[in-house]
């Protein structure tokens, strides 16, 4: 890094770390000056960068300033975001990037996540967004990243807006296991290292315990072929009848239907299925599925807001989700 990205970066973590708070006064540049070892032009170029994110504003004949909660300027992550499992219907999440892409307060630049410069991109701006980090991101965003706000991800030292996903499996198990009518409770799990995936199952798993049901997990396939095979075998007519299928994603729902008509059995009367993210089911399929659906809407509305808060305070929050054709 440059000299006066480190000073800028140096400024912008006092910031963050409280050192300089909210509409607090930073030293003279005469005091930069002599603090950093550096030249005046060096410091008015640092200066000049942290007012043209809006994270310090200048006052004629009194000062520079922190900003009252202002940025101007962040970044956006993108790229790999969309690789994962659980984002085989990315439409539902265009309400999230429509409200980003075009906030009037924000000038965003995108990043891509597989950059092998990422996290030195990462240092040049005063906030970032990183929508549906990788699992194996969380832990440098945990080390590095005071300036980041996650969305759809959480964690205990992580700044995030997101959906509990933990308990929107929960909420939907729940709901289904109350109608006591199902004597078997099988989860259409992915074997993969991903954080939502290892939430949900977490969240089906609290709704069983003490129900005196025990739950069977199903490793599926990325296909319909291979995932109907994995049904017929694995769940039966004889078993189908009175169980509960749930699914951490709707790749599945083709496949669990098929079998369903394949058994001669009804989802909702013979036995139920639920899984995520399904808001069209009755649309596509004539069958109104039980599904947990997020609100990317709001995220994106919270996040705009929660952006320039992470400035100053730690940002944490679920953003509700609805249980549909319940």
């Amino acid at each position: 890094m440059k000299k006066f990205e480190v000073i800028r970066q140096t400024i912008l973590d006092r910031i963050q770390n409280g050192v300089f708070g909210s509409g607090g006064k930073l030293p003279n540049r005469d005091q930069l000056v002599s603090e950093f070892s550096s030249t005046r032009a060096t410091i008015n170029k640092a200066m000049s960068c942290l007012l043209q994110d809006g994270v310090i504003r200048a006052v004629r004949n009194k000062g520079t300033f922190v900003s009252a909660y202002t940025i101007r300027r962040a970044a956006l992550i993108t790229g790999s975001s969309f690789n994962a499992p659980l984002q085989s219907l990315p439409y539902l999440a265009s309400a999230l990037y429509f409200m980003l892409f075009n906030a009037p307060a924000i000038s965003f630049s995108f990043i891509n996540a597989e950059d092998n410069s990422l996290w030195e991109h990462i240092r040049r701006f005063p906030a970032v967004i990183w929508p549906f980090p990788g699992k194996h991101d969380l832990p440098k965003i945990r080390k590095n990243g005071n300036n980041i706000l996650v969305l759809n991800r959480y964690g205990k030292d992580l700044n995030y807006i997101s959906t509990n996903h933990r308990q929107g499996m929960r909420d939907l198990a729940g709901k289904l296991l109350s109608f006591k009518k199902c004597v078997n409770l099988f989860y259409l799990d992915i074997k993969m290292p991903d954080f939502v995936l290892d939430e949900r199952r977490k969240g089906a798993q609290d709704a069983c315990h003490n129900t005196g049901i025990n739950i069977r997990f199903i490793n599926m396939a990325m296909n319909f072929e291979e995932n109907f095979k994995i049904l017929q075998k694995r769940i039966p007519e004889k078993i189908l009848h009175r169980s509960i299928l749930l699914a951490p994603t709707a790749r599945f729902t083709g496949a669990v239907l098929y079998h369903a008509r394949c058994c001669r059995k009804i989802p909702g009367k013979n036995f139920f299925f639920g899984d995520f993210d399904n808001p069209g089911s009755q649309e596509n399929t004539g069958i109104r599925i039980p599904s947990v659906l997020q609100d990317y809407k709001s995220m994106g509305e919270e996040a705009l807001w929660a952006l320039p808060q992470i400035l100053i305070n730690p940002v944490q929050k679920f953003i509700p989700h609805n249980l549909i054709n319940i």
